[in-house]
């Protein structure tokens, strides 16, 4: 961490009276970057249907898809933290998932007013 890095985190924590960090850009750059290698769009255009619904939503299949990834992943790899955590709710924010329990797959629509 450099140091106007630290003296804009003193000013944070003495200001907004609680714990307030800025990251290493760095390190989020290298996070963002292994993202990508794994759900960019290069990536994604060379999957293939069976292959989108292992990796991208909730799934029995896949103990990490893309929706774990930012939900719930906080290790050396990537912090969901630094790319704005979805974490919380239920699974109906993916728009499909599949349940561990059964197998079955569900969707969940919001119906939006027609204008």
């Amino acid at each position: 961490m450099n140091e106007s890095q630290i003296v804009l985190n003193q000013y944070f924590s003495a200001k907004l009276k609680r714990s307030s960090s800025l990251h290493d850009v760095t390190e989020i750059s290298r996070q963002r970057e292994i993202f990508l290698d794994h759900y960019g769009p290069e990536q994604l255009t060379k999957m293939s249907g069976p292959e989108l619904l292992r990796q991208l939503p909730y799934n029995a299949t896949n103990d990490q898809p893309m929706d774990y990834w930012l939900e719930f992943k906080n290790d050396d790899e990537f912090n969901c933290r630094f790319f704005g955590s979805i974490l919380g709710g239920s699974a109906a924010k993916y728009g499909t998932w599949q349940e561990k329990k059964t197998g079955t797959w569900r969707t969940c629509c919001v119906a939006r007013p027609l204008t």
